[in-house]
């Protein structure tokens, strides 16, 4: 859960937040 909050703080992560999205 805490790697959601990371990721959505960290827009340079396109390939997490399309995983998490």
């Amino acid at each position: 859960m805490r790697a959601n909050v990371r990721v959505r703080l960290n827009p340079v992560l396109p390939k997490n937040m399309g995983h998490l999205d």
